[in-house]
């Protein structure tokens, strides 16, 4: 459902999380049922079933050039 007054890009439809438009960039927030443990390890359901956030631009040095490094969220 699309808040009234959104003009943004489609809100994504699971399982994706991200839509990106000429308007700009839209996030899903996705709930979890358990946390996360903070330990390193990257074995839970959540790193499985949730697609990571990628394809980030730069603004510095090079406004809207790939990231340098490679980032998921």
């Amino acid at each position: 459902m699309t808040p009234p007054g959104y003009t943004g890009p489609p809100i994504p439809v699971l399982p994706e999380v991200v839509t990106r438009g000429e308007s700009g960039i839209t996030i899903r927030a996705v709930g979890i049922e358990e946390p996360p443990r903070i330990d390193g390890s990257l074995d839970e359901a959540v790193y499985v079933e949730i697609r990571p956030i990628s394809g980030f631009t730069q603004i510095e040095p090079r406004n809207g050039a790939p990231a340098s490094q490679q980032t998921e969220v």
